[in-house]
């Protein structure tokens, strides 16, 4: 079985090795990584190719302009070969090293067409991590509000091939993705309980006012209308006074991921074994460009 990893790269080399190096030291080796890179004008493009001169068989790239992180994805997808496709920000790290063959174990022993597992999500300033796990999803009540991210989803080729994303999105099209699947009874939706990802909370999907207006017209897209009134509702009544709360105290950007993204479990330390990482402070192995 094939994986296909792909990432979006924009001026991404302060973060870029930690990505290629998560993936390229994986335990399974029937890995292709597709980068695509929106014609950075830093050191990117440098780092992808001392990968790729040292992983010519797995590392495939382009370097062009784009319109944005999903029409990058969409190139992506239109390149890869793999039997499942994964989707790793260029500011991510795989979870360790062997997460892929416990994926691709699981793969090969169910019928999936679209694998949900869960991400640690790390504070980057202050090296903390909180589990987003994906059960939320798949309960029986499940009201659509539940986010999976896209760090912790495996898709058949063929089912992301033919429901591109949609790039009138720029946060949520990964949202889109998932519930056009999960309402789709010929698509098998899996749930797992285990992490595939350290997530970075620096994205763009943390722009609180574009994830909410485009959260609501994906709701809107699916008629969740109860969930719109609601949500609408709560915001509406609380918002204004708690926000300004939350910012004069410097707590509002933590617990606004934490309520966007539904944590489950409390803060942590980061730790994790992996040979590169910003947030644990280690570059063994890392070569000069």
């Amino acid at each position: 079985m094939k994986i296909t990893v792909i990432t979006a790269t924009y001026n991404s080399a302060s973060t870029l090795e930690q990505t290629i190096s998560s993936v390229v030291n994986q335990s399974y080796t029937d890995i292709e990584y597709i980068l695509v890179d929106g014609a950075s004008t830093d050191n990117t493009i440098d780092i992808i190719k001392k990968y790729k001169a040292l992983y010519n068989d797995t590392i495939r790239y382009i370097s062009e302009p784009d319109n944005g992180i999903y029409d990058a994805f969409n190139k992506g997808i239109s390149m890869a070969t793999g039997d499942y496709i994964y989707f790793l920000g260029s500011d991510d790290s795989l979870y360790d090293y062997t997460v892929i063959s416990r994926v691709v174990d699981i793969l090969s022993h169910e019928d999936i067409d679209l694998l949900c597992a869960g991400v640690w999500c790390v504070d980057e300033n202050k090296k903390t991590e909180g589990y987003f796990g994906p059960m939320g999803a798949a309960a029986d009540n499940f009201d659509g509000r539940n986010l999976i991210h896209h760090q912790g989803e495996f898709a058949k080729r063929d089912i992301i091939a033919t429901r591109l994303f949609d790039t009138s999105f720029k946060v949520a099209a990964d949202y889109n993705f998932f519930l056009s699947c999960y309402y789709d009874e010929n698509i098998k939706v899996r749930f797992k309980d285990i992490p595939i990802a350290f997530f970075s909370t620096q994205g763009a999907s943390n722009d609180e006012e574009l994830r909410w207006q485009e959260q609501n017209r994906v709701w809107e897209r699916y008629g969740l209308n109860e969930v719109i009134l609601r949500e609408n509702k709560k915001r509406n009544k609380f918002h204004n006074r708690f926000k300004r709360f939350l910012r004069r105290h410097g707590l509002y950007d933590i617990f606004n991921f934490h309520l966007h993204h539904g944590k489950r479990e409390v803060d942590r330390k980061h730790t994790c074994s992996n040979k590169v990482c910003r947030w644990c402070g280690r570059n063994e192995g890392v070569m000069s460009i």
